[in-house]
């Protein structure tokens, strides 16, 4: 038997044996559902598209055509939009989106997270 073979073998029992476990299946069960939570906390939590990117240091750059990104974030229906405090001026927002300007990532997470 090869070394490939039986180190094969050997990590196939070892997976199956783990598997029976009690703890192995609850830990698993446990980590899934962790998993699922956290995934429906960001959906939830989404409030618009991203019109930024982080930086480094946690400042908030814009990125581009940020005119048009809001167009599209009306036409497709959300309410509120967070950009960087340093885009503000130029054309005014579309009817019926708010936009709320913020300096850091650290604001723009007490922003997003706030009731409305």
């Amino acid at each position: 038997m090869s070394f490939i073979r039986s180190t094969y073998l050997v990590a196939w029992r070892e997976a199956t044996e783990r598997a029976r476990s009690r703890a192995y299946i609850v830990s698993t069960i446990f980590t899934l559902v962790l998993l699922g939570g956290l995934m429906a906390v960001v959906v939830l939590v989404d409030q618009g598209p991203s019109t930024y990117e982080v930086g480094l240091s946690g400042e908030l750059r814009t990125v581009a055509q940020l005119p048009a990104r809001l167009r599209e974030a009306a036409k497709l229906g959300f309410r509120r939009v967070l950009v960087p405090a340093t885009v503000l001026g130029g054309d005014p927002p579309p009817d019926g989106l708010h936009v709320i300007a913020v300096r850091s990532l650290a604001e723009a997470l007490v922003v997003a997270l706030e009731s409305k």
